[in-house]
């Protein structure tokens, strides 16, 4: 927020430009995976000094006027966490009877928190996974892209407790499976959980997971159904 103040009697218009000190991109200042600009982004001044954003006012005689710049943040990406330190520059000039031109110099601080975030990748996209026959024994890949900036886990939980459950609530049959996940089997009983401890790279980490259920010769015919659940979190 921008306050000026004419003490002339007269009207008084500003051009206000501000910019990076060192960007070579003035539109967009960029560091390390963020990048800022602003709500409202302005042209190349008149001046011709390019900036984030150029806003012209007038100041009313003997009155001020109150201008606010809106900064917000934009992501590539999963960016290390810690601050980040944007050197920003406004310049200003006057025309009419008030002093010539003259620049302020400011920092604006960020701070980028630790996160983590998954997709579903492949055939997994549509969020179903297909053990196929299961008389035969099932089996099936499913894959998620993980994107983290630091160390995070990943959990897989099972509503049923592991256990494919017939759709037709009139028959009690029901098929254990389990799942492999980066070298640990678990039956899903219980959550599985594997710890990661380094940050994946921007473009993010292609995780694989190998479901499986045993042959079972003894199943009513139908569809056997589970909901799991995977959560990754920055720890």
């Amino acid at each position: 927020m921008v306050t000026l103040s004419n003490p002339d009697t007269i009207p008084c218009p500003v051009l206000l430009v501000l910019s990076d000190q060192n960007a070579t991109d003035q539109r967009q200042v960029k560091d390390t995976g963020v990048s800022l600009d602003f709500a409202e982004p302005g042209p190349i001044a008149r001046s011709g000094r390019p900036g984030l954003i150029a806003r012209s006012v007038t100041v009313p005689p003997e009155g001020h006027v109150v201008v606010r710049l809106l900064p917000r943040l934009r992501v590539t990406g999963v960016p290390g966490p810690g601050p980040r330190l944007f050197n920003l520059m406004l310049g200003y000039s006057f025309e009419g009877t008030m002093v010539p031109s003259a620049d302020r110099i400011f920092s604006l601080p960020v701070e980028v928190a630790t996160r983590a975030t998954i997709t579903p990748a492949g055939t997994s996209s549509n969020r179903v996974i297909d053990l196929g026959d299961l008389r035969d024994g099932g089996a099936a890949t499913a894959s998620v892209y993980l994107h983290s900036n630091g160390p995070h886990s990943m959990t897989i939980t099972s509503d049923n407790g592991g256990r494919l459950i017939n759709t037709d609530e009139t028959v009690a049959t029901s098929v254990g499976y389990g799942v492999l996940l980066e070298g640990v089997y678990s039956g899903l009983d219980q959550p599985i959980t594997v710890f990661r401890n380094s940050p994946t790279p921007l473009s993010g980490d292609l995780v694989k997971m190998y479901f499986s259920s045993p042959p079972r010769n003894d199943l009513f015919a139908g569809t056997y159904r589970d909901v799991i659940e995977i959560e990754v979190s920055p720890y």
